[in-house]
């Protein structure tokens, strides 16, 4: 069995600024993030499979070079704009809540969706969880997925950067407190007939 989950990267235009400056506040969580500019969009610049969701820019959080590279790029890229979309399913070994946690210092944004919207619904109003710099108002840091031991799960990750240095860090807790900070070696990726649209 293939693991990890399969990853889109895009170039954005969204902007995350110290404070309260400039677009920080409009969008989705700031930054001009939405995710329907995401959901459906096939001009993605690479993609892959990837089993580490985890990435930061070169020498993070220096400003000097923001460079990032994932797994099937060719070279190092600039990453101070980018938004990658991760998308798999959560294979559970065992039965209980697995619970997602984004790292509470986000460079800058990720949001999460699991279960059957993750596949083509996923939108702002229905995220189950996720960290970015001005927090939807109700919206959890971490979120807890009850599973059955073999159940597979469609889940959504998507991750914007938008100037300066990036940062991705995800935490999954399996039911028995066992967490996996570094890898996706629990997750399988979509079949090419899945119903997932990146």
């Amino acid at each position: 069995m293939q693991l990890g989950v399969n990853y889109y990267q895009y170039v954005n235009d969204y902007f995350y600024p110290d404070g309260n400056q400039g677009c920080a506040n409009c969008g989705y969580g700031g930054g001009g993030y939405e995710t329907s500019d995401w959901n459906g969009n096939y001009g993605y610049q690479t993609s892959g499979t990837i089993q580490n969701i985890n990435f930061e820019s070169e020498n993070y959080p220096s400003y000097a070079t923001i460079l990032c590279q994932l797994p099937g790029q060719a070279q190092a890229t600039d990453c101070s704009q980018w938004t990658v979309v991760f998308q798999g399913y959560l294979y559970a070994t065992q039965d209980g809540p697995y619970t997602v946690a984004p790292y509470l210092v986000e460079d800058n944004a990720i949001f999460f969706w699991g279960g059957e919207k993750a596949y083509s619904q996923y939108a702002n109003n229905n995220t189950d969880g996720g960290v970015t710099y001005t927090q939807p108002a109700g919206l959890p840091h971490s979120f807890d997925y009850t599973m059955v031991a073999g159940e597979f799960m469609p889940i959504t990750f998507i991750y914007s950067n938008g100037y300066g240095p990036a940062l991705n860090q995800l935490t999954i807790t399996s039911p028995n407190g066992t967490s996996y900070p570094t890898d996706l070696n629990f997750f399988v990726p979509p079949c090419p007939n899945s119903p997932f649209v990146p």
